[in-house]
């Protein structure tokens, strides 16, 4: 046994003294991406290297290969412009021997490296601004109302990319969200679902929810009209009742002149009235008013 070790290690010395070729993959990274320009086509992620070299050396880089990586500076590619909109970046694989040769701890000799040239095409960015749409879903506890309309900040993004795809969007939706029984007011970050190939200033905007109590209440309008002086005519009923929810807050500020009712002649039906409110006190919500309608005689 102890002869049989001895010969295959005089063996293996033997076969590793003598010159090999051997094929590595070597991958490759970049930096120093054009500014305010978009990868149009991209270059070999993985150069093929065809090495000479002593069995020794060879079963060194093998054994380290997975683990070897070179980083190419796209500031020392040579530049040419394709259109008024497209830049090509590339570089012969041949000029990177040297480099090659530094990872490899100078091999005997570099036989062939693949690809022959590695090239990136940049396009220049557009830009456009689109409104943001948020998607969300509200339910407001009992008793609950909204204090102001639903806000999101920002309520627009500029976003950037390739003209042809900036021009198939028009808007820019959030993360879906669910709100249920909400009985407090709400202050949050919905993320923004940026579609492929396109950048943008920020990847979210700021959700708003304000929410108050409130009560019912009911008030007696009366109705005006402008068609005839008051004196002149009749109407039945003389006003309306109006059934609004309103904050506990505002409550007691809430007057009847702070409404109008207003009475138009009904072009169809002689002597009837359709019956508008024309305006309403601040910070109400108006959940009805009876009758819609009402009728008029002309006094002799």
């Amino acid at each position: 046994m102890i002869s049989i070790g001895i010969s295959t290690f005089m063996w293996l010395l033997i076969k590793l003294s003598k010159d090999y070729e051997v094929e590595i993959s070597l991958p490759v990274s970049y930096i120093n991406m054009p500014k305010n320009m978009t990868v149009n086509q991209s270059a070999d992620s993985v150069i093929r290297i065809k090495l000479t070299d002593n069995g020794f050396d060879l079963l060194s880089n093998s054994i380290t290969s997975p683990f070897r990586s070179m980083t190419l500076d796209l500031n020392t590619f040579k530049k040419k412009k394709i259109t008024d909109n497209k830049t090509k970046y590339y570089v012969l694989c041949y000029s990177l021997e040297k480099e090659l040769k530094k990872t490899f701890n100078n091999p005997s000799e570099i036989n062939q490296i693949k690809p022959d040239s590695l090239v990136m095409v940049f396009e220049n960015l557009a830009s456009r601004k689109v409104a943001i749409i948020p998607k969300i879903h509200t339910e407001l506890a009992p008793q609950y109302q909204l204090s102001e309309d639903i806000n999101i900040s920002p309520d627009s993004i500029l976003i950037f990319g390739v003209k042809d795809d900036l021009s198939k969007i028009s808007q820019i939706y959030t993360e879906e969200k669910e709100f249920k029984k909400v009985n407090k007011n709400i202050q949050t970050k919905l993320n923004l679902i940026i579609p492929q190939h396109i950048t943008s200033q920020k990847n979210h905007t700021e959700l708003n929810i304000k929410v108050e109590k409130y009560t019912e209440s009911e008030l007696t309008i009366p109705i005006e009209i402008d068609f005839y002086h008051k004196d002149s005519i009749k109407i039945f009923p003389r006003d309306i009742h109006l059934k609004f929810a309103v904050s506990l807050e505002n409550y007691h500020k809430i007057k009847p002149d702070q409404f109008r009712v207003i009475g138009i002649r009904d072009s169809i039906v002689p002597g009837r009235i359709d019956l508008i409110l024309d305006k309403q006190a601040e910070n109400i919500r108006v959940l009805d008013y009876s009758p819609k309608m009402a009728e008029f005689i002309l006094l002799k």
